[in-house]
Parts: structure tokens; C-alpha cells; sequence
């Protein structure tokens, strides 16, 4: 298991996701966590997974903000694996069951909810984030070979595919900004 995570802000990546390569400047994105099979406490076992394509194997510059919240969890699961004792299983995952255990993926998406629920926003999936993320970055300016290299995309036609919409938003502002400019 001690490999890394895999594309971002998938549930697969957190719970993929290894000491051995987090709190760095960069992350190698190799793996990805699954579970082929039942889940563990049902007789399966939870194994890492290969990327679906090769350009998903890569490397990601964590924003100083994701450095420290790295960090931070680092020194909370430092108290938990404490308080547990013997009753410890070093997995060497980043996020951890009070027990040290990889968190199912449904886990995962209660918590989301939870906190989506807490900060009044609507019901969305985890994996919603990378569309999220995706349109925050094209609607700030940021290039479409800029969002398929973070995204992990195979293709730059599947990045325009899916957030065309964003750019035709951006174009209309452009068209805006040109009629200022000229007097319009």
C-alpha cells in the first residue's frame, strides 16, 4: 500500500494518498486507492489501482495552502495514532480511520455531505470538486492545457469537451472588454 494518490479531488485519492509523498511542494500521482472486491470488513481487500492512462501518472505542485493543511492533518493523526496505542495499523495513508485504517469511499462522501450540509451549499459528489476546481481555474484566466495537464487528461479535446462552456463565458467578457476598449 504505500504508494501515492491519483487524479485530484477524487475519492480514490484521499483514499490513496501516503505520508511517504505528502507535505512536499509536489506530489507524484501514481496510484489510485480501491477496492476491486467487497470492501475489507466484508471479506475484500482494498488494493491500490494502476491510473486509467498513462498521462495520469504525473506530477502535481500543491499550492502552500494544501502544503499546510497536510501538515496539519500530519499532527492530528500524530494525537489519533497516540490515543489508539497498540490498536494502531500504520497504513502510511494520509487519511485515516481513528484506527489508522484507509477510510471506504462512501465514508468519505457522508463526511462531504456533512460539511456541505453544515455550510449551506447544495448536495453535490466529491468528485464534483475537479469540475469545480476546473471551472474556477478556466473562468480565472487559466488555459485549457493548464486544466488537462492538472486534471490528468489524456486528450485536450476532452478538457474543451467538457469546459467549453466556461470559455465561451470568458470570450463574451474578452468581447466586452474589446468594445471598452474601443470606444463601443
Amino acid at each position: 500500500m504505500g504508494r501515492c494518490g491519483s487524479p485530484p479531488w477524487a475519492r480514490a485519492s484521499v483514499r490513496g494518498s501516503c505520508w511517504r509523498c505528502a507535505g512536499r511542494t509536489s506530489i507524484p500521482i501514481a496510484h489510485a486507492c480501491g477496492c476491486a472486491t467487497p470492501w475489507p470488513t466484508w471479506g475484500g481487500t482494498l488494493t491500490l489501482l494502476e491510473p486509467k492512462t498513462a498521462r495520469r501518472r504525473r506530477t502535481l505542485v500543491l499550492p502552500d495552502t494544501v502544503t499546510a493543511a497536510l501538515r496539519a492533518q500530519r499532527a492530528r493523526q500524530r494525537t489519533e495514532r497516540l490515543a489508539a496505542g497498540a490498536g494502531w495499523i500504520d497504513t502510511g495513508h494520509v487519511f485515516t480511520s481513528l484506527r489508522g485504517t484507509p477510510y471506504h469511499g462512501a465514508t468519505i462522501s457522508r463526511a462531504f455531505g456533512a460539511a456541505l450540509h453544515r455550510a449551506g451549499l447544495p448536495r453535490m459528489r466529491f468528485h464534483d470538486l475537479r469540475h469545480t476546481s476546473a471551472t474556477f481555474l478556466l473562468a480565472g484566466g487559466f488555459t485549457l492545457e493548464d486544466v488537462k495537464g492538472l486534471l490528468g487528461h489524456s486528450s485536450i479535446v476532452l478538457t474543451s469537451d467538457t469546459y467549453g462552456h466556461v470559455l465561451e463565458r470568458r470570450q463574451r467578457e474578452v468581447a466586452r472588454g474589446m468594445d471598452a476598449i474601443l470606444g463601443g
